[in-house]
């Protein structure tokens, strides 16, 4: 069986977009839920157990991607991951 490739720094910042606004959607959508059934509700603790999920995926690719980006790479682009908004 071939060895598959690693992603590239590029591919990394198209894919970052993507997760960034996956991430902002279940985000709100936790804050929306939790203010209208309470954040002990059933449907909050799953969103919570989902953003958690979200979690651990952005800090495993964010390894990667710093694997494979260098220094002015990174300098321009930043921590394409963890790009959410102010509302952390």
């Amino acid at each position: 069986m071939a060895r598959k490739m690693k992603m590239t720094h590029a591919e990394h910042v198209e894919l970052a977009k993507k997760v960034c606004a996956a991430y902002i959607t279940v985000r709100d959508a936790y804050v929306q839920v939790a203010n209208k059934n309470g954040v002990t509700s059933r449907e909050a603790r799953q969103l919570v157990k989902l953003r958690k999920h979200f979690d651990s995926a952005r800090s495993a690719l964010d390894s990667a991607y710093h694997a494979v980006t260098s220094n002015e790479e990174f300098a321009q682009a930043g921590h394409v991951y963890y790009n959410t908004g102010p509302t952390q």
